[in-house]
Order: structure tokens, then C-alpha cells, then sequence
């Protein structure tokens, strides 16, 4: 049985290019899937506007 991996990363929007080089050069694939605003929420928006997921970040951390 051979599980794979998924990691999330954040970076500063002027370090992605040199991410991609160093994912390219190890064969990883990469996908910048969002950026962070400061509103202190974990939402995804899809292309037409339409959120399916938006949730407080202190409901999934609690007080942490």
C-alpha cells in the first residue's frame, strides 16, 4: 500500500519563481492555490465568486 504526501507552503509572492525553479529541478510538481489577506479566515473562492468553504481560523484551531 503506497500513500502519498501533500504539503502546503507559504511563501512571499516574490519568492515563487525561485520556488518553481527548485520544484522544476527536483521533478516536484508546484500550484500556487491562494494567498493570505490578514482577515483571519481559511476560505476557498472559486472562479465565480462562489464560496464553498469559508471558515473563521480560530473555529479550526480553537485558542492555540
Amino acid at each position: 500500500n503506497e500513500s502519498q504526501e501533500r504539503m502546503g507552503l507559504l511563501i512571499k509572492e516574490e519568492a515563487i519563481e525561485h520556488v518553481r525553479k527548485i520544484a522544476e529541478r527536483e521533478r516536484a510538481p508546484m500550484y500556487v492555490v491562494g494567498e493570505t489577506t490578514g482577515d483571519h479566515r481559511f476560505a476557498f473562492e472559486q472562479a465565480d465568486g462562489v464560496r464553498p468553504f469559508d471558515l473563521a481560523v480560530d473555529q479550526m484551531f480553537g485558542s492555540s
